[in-house]
Order: C-alpha cells, then structure tokens, then sequence
C-alpha cells in the first residue's frame, strides 16, 4: 500500500517537517517502508506510519502496545486485560461502544488502585529508610563518641579521615557506575521498543493494504 505526500501533510507535520523537506526525503506516492528506511529521528518515523494509518488499525497497535506492556508484569490487574481484549474486539466491529465505555472505567479504576498501591508502598519504604537511617545515624554516633574516648591522639583522627575519604571515594564511584549502567539500561530498552513498534507499524500497513 502507498501513500501521497499530500495525504501526510494532511496530517500536519511538525514544523521541523515543511513540505519541501518531505519532498527532498520521500518519493510521491511512497510506502510504509519508505518511512521507516529514512534516516531521521525514529520517533518521528513512528508518527509519520502512525498517523497515516486509519482509525481501524491504529487501534489494533494500540491494543499490541498494551498486550505488550501488560505482558512485562507478573500478574496484570484482570480489567486491564479486559479492557484491552474489548478494545480489540471495538476495533474489530465486535463490540459496542458502550461496552468499550464500560471496561475503559474498569480499567481506569485498577490503574487507580494501582497507582494508590503503589504511593502506599513507597511512604512505606520511605518510612523504613528514615527509621533505618535513624537507627544508622545513632549507631554511628555511638561508634563515634566510643573512638573519641578510646583515643584522643591526633594521628589516630588523622587515619579515620582518611579512611573515611576513601570509603566516601569508593562509594562515590560505585554510585556512578550504577547510575551509568542504570541509564545505558533504560536507553537500550527503548531504542529496543522504538524498533518494535516501528516493525509493527510497517506490518499494520501492509495488513491495512490487503484489507482493501
């Protein structure tokens, strides 16, 4: 299936994406995957195929972005899933809108319940870390206030701040590491995803072109 270059300015690009570039970039009429071989920003790739897609189909992605996502947790809230399997059925001309309304309340409700569930979890575990970081500090203070009655000699300072600067240095560069490889994690699962979804986009053209 192809479009027009017409039929995506229709769309309204951003501004960064006036007519004249789009020209310079695609062939007039041009395929899904034209698009995704351009070499842009894949996001904007992803909402080039999104938006060129008909009502019927960018549900259908919807739905497979959200069996996706329900599919990472170990035991996703049942109106969720509903709500997406009704969606799908909508999409599909199985359903009514009606019932479309009635699961998406469902769903925003377990989305409500977990959102509370999780706000409970983390005052929680921030209480815990305060008491704990409570109980740490009164024990180091003790362990402190018992150095400096077991030795007043300045060396012996000396030597703790040391090793307390060597400790803190560890520590430090510890964190560092952690956050770093933290960040190359979370920006190699959505290059991961962006790839998924631009995949999918171009399957749901072609599907689109054989059901017409």
């Amino acid at each position: 299936m192809t479009h027009s270059i017409d039929q995506l300015m229709d769309c309204r690009p951003c501004y960064s994406y006036p007519r004249e570039r789009i020209e310079a970039l695609l062939p007039d009429p041009f395929s899904a995957e034209d698009v995704a071989a351009l070499r842009i920003d894949i996001a904007d790739r992803i909402w080039a195929l999104l938006a060129l897609l008909d009502d019927r189909h960018q549900r259908l992605f919807a739905c497979d972005c959200a069996d996706r996502a329900l599919g990472r947790v170990a035991t996703p809230d049942p109106r969720s899933v509903e709500a997406v399997v009704v969606a799908r059925r909508f999409a599909n001309g199985e359903a009514t809108a009606e019932e479309l309304a009635a699961e998406r309340a469902a769903a925003r409700c377990a989305w409500s319940a977990a959102r509370y569930a999780a706000t409970s979890a983390a005052c929680d575990a921030a209480c815990d870390a305060e008491r704990d970081a409570a109980r740490a500090a009164a024990r180091a203070a003790a362990r402190a206030a018992a150095r400096c009655a077991w030795s007043a000699a300045r060396y012996a300072a000396t030597s703790a701040a040391c090793d307390a600067a060597r400790d803190a240095a560890t520590s430090a560069e510890r964190d560092a590491e952690r956050d770093a490889a933290r960040a190359a994690a979370r920006a190699a699962a959505r290059a991961a995803e962006h790839e998924w979804q631009l995949t999918a986009l171009v399957a749901a053209h072609n599907n689109e072109g054989d059901d017409q």
